[in-house]
């Protein structure tokens, strides 16, 4: 899950409630899209720093693993570089798993009846990333190796979609957000919050309250 519930911004010390047990990652995520200052409504937002990268608790090469237990307090330390970011990820599509169909909205949900493709652009996200360089958040989607390629024919703002497939290893119990993160050249990039993991809708014969044949005849069983 995601948890974004920050309770103060005024010392550069958030704490975040309601985070429940067991390991997270934590990492600062600038607010330069999809969602900027002005979607918030938090005291002072409006002088936020936009301009620093995407850090990772631990570093961004080896991102350390937050064990949190309930009722206790856990620190996780993150130092962004102040250096402009010169990759990020503007837009997220998905698509039938090998096919050339696309398309993007707010947000996405692969349902794990079936694998699907997941398609990014932004400024750095080109023909030279390597399939190394994308980690999925999750524990239910997988990269399949050897599906990453540029997509020319998906052509947003000016930029070319680096398309994907991903593939369920397990089933969500609920809807699970995956986060994407692209780790190019020493730089990070993350998309939070728009492609969530849901459970296929599950038909049982006990769904069936009642039935009715429009055609002559009897209803026949099965």
């Amino acid at each position: 899950m995601i948890v974004t519930n920050i309770s103060s911004l005024n010392d550069r010390t958030p704490t975040i409630p309601g985070v429940p047990p067991g390991t997270s990652d934590a990492y600062a995520q600038q607010l330069d899209g999809p969602v900027k200052p002005g979607n918030l409504s938090l005291p002072g937002i409006a002088q936020a720093n936009t301009t620093f990268r995407t850090t990772f608790a631990g570093g961004n090469d080896k991102p350390a693993s937050i064990v949190v237990t309930g009722g206790a307090f856990t620190q996780a330390d993150i130092t962004p570089s102040s250096l402009p970011s010169s990759m990020h990820i503007d837009i997220v599509g998905t698509g039938s798993a090998g096919g050339t169909d696309w398309a993007y909205a707010a947000v996405k949900a692969i349902p794990d009846s079936a694998s699907r493709d997941i398609l990014l652009w932004g400024p750095g996200i080109d023909s030279t990333l390597q399939e190394n360089q994308i980690q999925l958040l999750t524990g239910w989607l997988t990269l399949r190796p050897g599906s990453l390629k540029s997509f020319p024919s998906a052509v947003a703002n000016g930029l070319t979609a680096m398309r994907f497939t991903v593939d369920f290893t397990s089933q969500p119990s609920a809807k699970t957000p995956v986060i994407i993160v692209v780790n190019k050249n020493g730089e990070t990039v993350a998309s939070t919050g728009e492609v969530f993991a849901i459970p296929a809708p599950k038909f049982t014969p006990d769904a069936v309250v009642n039935a009715a044949s429009f055609k002559g005849g009897p209803v026949v069983p099965g």
